[in-house]
């Protein structure tokens, strides 16, 4: 189940609804940020909330303090704190400077690997204009990007490249 295997867990919480046991934050071994929605109705102010014991919707997970941000969808009330919020727990900032993008060191890896791929490629072809040379190249890139997606086969590939090319018999 993918709930398990996510890095964060974002819990959609209504705060106008009574309170009860959310069953997927159970199963999560990671982060949990508890967002509680529609504080447009409830008249919650934006922004963090301070846990309080007497507020089950504001709990810890597994005896760690877990981020809990007010927010309203409908009036985008709390909706930047939430983004700070969980771009904090991914380990990137806005002072920083760098994009809200995160990804696992060898995710990017793998694509540096898939663009050399690529552009060595196009390098070839530009100097030999032989189309039918790049399929190693392709294929290089194909199972660079496979490491990550794991979705896509040889065969699928070979499939799509010869689908649009006609060969003499």
């Amino acid at each position: 189940m993918e709930v398990t295997e996510a890095d964060i867990l974002i819990l959609v919480i209504d705060d106008t609804a009574a309170a009860g046991s959310e069953e997927r934050e159970q199963a999560h071994e990671g982060t949990v940020i508890r967002v509680l929605n529609k504080i447009d109705l409830s008249s919650r102010p934006p922004g963090m909330v301070r846990v309080e014991t007497d507020d089950s919707r504001a709990q810890q997970v597994s005896g760690v303090a877990s981020p809990v941000v007010a927010v309203s969808a409908t009036t985008g009330e709390g909706i930047d704190i939430l983004e700070d919020t969980i771009l904090e727990q991914l380990g990137v900032s806005h002072a920083a400077g760098l994009t809200p993008f995160s990804a696992r060191e060898r995710h990017v890896r793998c694509l540096q690997g898939a663009a050399e791929a690529l552009q060595i490629g196009i390098e070839k072809f530009e100097h030999n204009q032989a189309g039918e040379l790049l399929a190693e190249d392709l294929r290089s890139a194909h199972n660079q990007l496979g490491e990550i997606t794991g979705k896509f086969g040889a065969d699928d590939l070979l499939g799509e490249i010869f689908s649009s090319f006609c060969i003499g018999k």
